[in-house]
């Protein structure tokens, strides 16, 4: 290809072809950077203006939140004035007018009762609502809201009172007895929300707008003008434009926007969106994209003309560039010529290339130091045999060389290796007489490979032979050469003698480790890092049954039990940074059953302290499994016999204050109610003397088992309180369901029919009933609940027993 461009376009010299290729590169690298520069402006325009409408959504999503959050604090703060929750109703009048007129972002405060009807209202311009009285609110989500306890925001509404569309903030009111006594309600109208989005706008076509979750616009828009003009809407897009975009589908399907749509104006955008109150309104923020573009354009024009300047100059400068190269490189190109021709001696003048580049200067030294080289490279090879021959004559291992079998070079060392006095002895002999007979047919095919293939034989080891025929160990390594010009074998010989005789003491060790490991009544293991059996003893056999062979290279992980696998994981990973651990898991037998082994583990390591292997003892500790489960069991009967009344079989008194405590401090936290219930037998005394205490005791079970069969929730506790008195604790049941069961406990009694001819209530066994409910506080206690529920007992007993007293209706009557 190259060939073809020179003869094109008749590029002969050097100099031409540089300027040639100059010109190309140059043109090739403007074109190449204008294209991708065109693409990153691009992108990152589209990039900065994207963050800043994420910027501008989450900006203005929170100054919405923070405003809520203000508005409700504000009424809150208004709702627990002690004025309003002792319901002073001209008081709060005094109180609701001076906040109206304090707080400017309200158009009206008012008091709604707790059966949904506004009795007091004030608003700015000091109007009533009219037919107030007719007015029922009580199905309004922020009333029913406030009846939870929870203050409440509204979506955009068209308010009863007033006809006109608004946000309701709402708290409710909680007297000292913490019950329910209607809602404050502040009511805001669109238009001062739009004071807080009007001041994100930005550009000639950014804007924010509020949309609620069917896409209906809440704000005015900024193009109101245009909507007008094109008859997209009558007067005003707030509540009467529905925007049916890409980027509302989007939000609602929580899905990112990524690249323009079409806005609700019907013209290409670049948006931003952001859920706020909960998830009820949509914050969208849009920016024109002819508005982006036009950025785009004007960077890009500056861009172009700054790249089309540079090529301009940069092609002059590999014009004037390749002109100077010209000449010094001809001088190199001629003291090549001659360093080809045997002229060692030529050296470049490097004054005649001083007014050039430095680098030129350099290139021009360095030929000349290259020839100094080459000259005395030439000279030293004279003498270079002489140094070699030092080199292995000094050299620590055996160095020999033969030739057709015959030795015909050895250095001082192997001389002392085979037992030779002078290395003169071993000239001449017959390589292959030095050689065991049980490495002569290896050394044989590498003597033969190195003379007729001239192949590199790689390091090995083998038995060689002294003079005297003592056996030595070596590993070897040959090289075909040529030796005074003849072919040859170069061979390089050490001697591991001294570390074959460490390996073999080393597996004296192994077997006598296998010996005591064969003879132990514990399972004895050796794996590797990832946990794979090397070694099994043969106490394997009597307890897991498997045969040795049949684990080894299987992973011991393979035989835990699931539940204990990350517990023997980590015991594994302890050892990466400690010698000694221990674990105890359960491991599965051939049979399939699981057996509990406690076991001792020790790490192995390389010389460089990184963990080879892992030695594990281990040995049965079912039996002591079995015996400390059962000790843990006997405990929890223990404990569950000191919860029983030892009588009736349920909770016993004990049980019954700790449960108590703890469904108090349980409802204090998530702010639900909690019911007790008092329950005493009517007469019990006057029974006991008639039927005998025999008779009392099989009477109090017939009714402990009766109560505790009514409450069907997990939670109800039903317990003998005392003597002839139960308790049963409701949590989270408010008032009116505890009277129910409080009821169905009385009638469960009656039903029984338990003869009692000394009550002066009935000829049967009657119970009186006491109740009370209560909203624990983090400053009330357990003691309040039960002191009100005794007091409602007492006065049930007092109007005639069997019969059931709500602690709030005995007090009102």
């Amino acid at each position: 290809m190259f060939d073809y461009i020179y003869r094109l376009f008749q590029l002969k010299t050097i100099k031409s072809r540089l300027q040639f290729w100059g010109i190309f590169f140059v043109f090739l690298i403007g074109i190449s950077s204008l294209i991708p520069t065109f693409f990153i402006i691009s992108r990152g325009i589209k990039a900065d203006q994207m963050n800043y409408l994420e910027q501008t959504v989450s900006l203005q999503s929170t100054a919405i939140e923070n405003w809520f959050n203000e508005r409700s604090s504000y009424i809150r703060t208004i709702s627990n004035i002690n004025e309003i929750r002792s319901l002073d109703r001209e008081r709060m009048k005094n109180i609701l007018t001076s906040a109206v007129n304090l707080q400017s972002e309200f158009d009206m405060l008012a008091y709604i009762n707790k059966n949904g009807f506004i009795e007091i209202d004030s608003s700015k311009s000091g109007a009533k609502i009219k037919n107030q009285a007719s007015i029922n609110l009580s199905d309004r989500d922020y009333f029913q809201e406030g009846k939870k306890g929870k203050e409440f925001v509204s979506d955009v509404i068209i308010t009863r009172a007033t006809g006109r569309p608004s946000i309701i903030v709402s708290c409710p009111v909680i007297d000292s007895q913490q019950q329910f006594q209607g809602v404050i309600v502040g009511v805001v109208e669109p238009h001062t929300i739009e004071k807080i989005m009007e001041r994100m706008r930005f550009g000639k076509t950014g804007e924010t707008y509020l949309v609620n979750r069917e896409g209906v616009m809440i704000t005015e828009s900024r193009f109101i003008a245009d909507l007008i003009k094109y008859g997209m809407v009558a007067s005003t897009a707030r509540l009467n434009l529905k925007v049916h975009t890409e980027i509302v589908q989007k939000a609602q399907a929580n899905l990112p926007v990524v690249r323009p749509y079409s806005n609700y104006r019907g013209v290409e955008s670049l948006g931003a969106y952001h859920w706020t109150q909960n998830g009820k309104w949509l914050v969208i923020a849009e920016v024109d994209q002819a508005e982006m573009l036009n950025s785009l354009y004007s960077s890009m024009f500056i861009i172009i003309m700054s790249i089309l300047c540079v090529v301009a100059f940069v092609l002059y400068i590999v014009l004037k560039v390749s002109h100077h190269m010209e000449r010094p490189l001809q001088f190199i190109l001629n003291g090549v010529q001659l360093i080809q021709k045997s002229n060692y001696k030529h050296r470049i003048d490097v004054k005649e290339v001083a007014p050039r580049a430095i680098e030129f200067q350099e290139v021009c030294s360095a030929f000349n130091l290259m020839a100094e080289t080459v000259e005395t490279t030439i000279n030293g090879l004279e003498d270079s045999e002489e140094r070699y021959r030092t080199l292995i004559e000094t050299s620590p291992h055996t160095v020999l060389v033969h030739s057709e079998g015959k030795i015909v070079f050895m250095n001082q060392e192997g001389s002392l290796l085979f037992g030779a006095a002078h290395p003169e002895e071993l000239i001449g002999k017959d390589v292959m007489s030095l050689v065991h007979p049980d490495s002569f047919l290896q050394v044989k095919e590498r003597v033969f490979s190195s003379y007729e293939n001239k192949k590199h034989a790689e390091l090995l080891e083998e038995k060689l032979l002294r003079l005297d025929g003592t056996i030595i160990y070596t590993e070897t390594v040959a090289n075909p050469i040529t030796y005074n010009g003849n072919p040859g074998t170069l061979v390089i010989v050490r001697d591991i003698t001294e570390r074959k005789k460490i390996e073999k003491a080393l597996q004296d060790s192994e077997e006598k480790f296998r010996l005591l490991a064969e003879t132990s009544g514990d399972m004895i293991t050796i794996h590797n890092v990832e946990g794979e059996y090397l070694y099994v003893s043969p106490a394997c056999h009597r307890l897991l049954q498997y045969e040795m062979d049949s684990l080894l290279g299987k992973s011991a992980y393979l035989l835990i039990h699931p539940d204990d696998l990350e517990y023997v994981h980590n015991a594994f990973l302890t050892l990466q940074h400690m010698n000694y651990t221990s674990s105890t898991y359960r491991i599965r037998q051939k049979i399939g059953e699981y057996v509990w082994f406690e076991t001792n583990l020790a790490a192995i390591r390389t010389i460089e302290g990184t963990l080879e292997k892992i030695v594990a003892v281990s040995r049965d500790i079912t039996e002591r499994k079995l015996l400390e489960q059962q000790l843990q069991e006997a405990n929890h009967r223990l404990e569950m016999l000191s919860w029983r009344d030892g009588l009736t079989g349920i909770a016993n008194r004990r049980f019954f204050d700790e449960k108590l405590e703890s469904e108090w401090k349980r409802a204090a936290r998530s702010s639900t109610p909690l019911s007790l219930i008092m329950i005493d037998i009517d007469h019990f005394k006057l029974y006991n003397d008639t039927y005998g205490h025999q008779g009392g005791d099989d009477c109090l079970k017939k009714v402990a088992e009766t109560l505790a069969s009514v409450p069907n929730r997990s939670g109800d506790v039903v317990a003998r309180y005392g003597g002839e008195e139960f308790a049963v604790i409701l949590p989270q049941t408010d008032n009116a369901d505890a009277l129910k069961i409080a009821e169905k406990l009385r009638k469960a009694i009656a039903s029984l029919e338990i003869p009692h001819v000394s009550s002066k209530v009935a000829d049967i066994v009657t119970v009186s009933v006491g109740l009370a409910t209560m909203h624990p506080t983090p400053f009330s206690n357990p003691a309040e609940v039960i002191s009100l529920a005794d007091k409602a007992l007492y006065y049930a007993k007092e109007s005639g027993r069997n019969q059931v007293q709500n602690f709030h209706e005995a007090i009102v009557s």
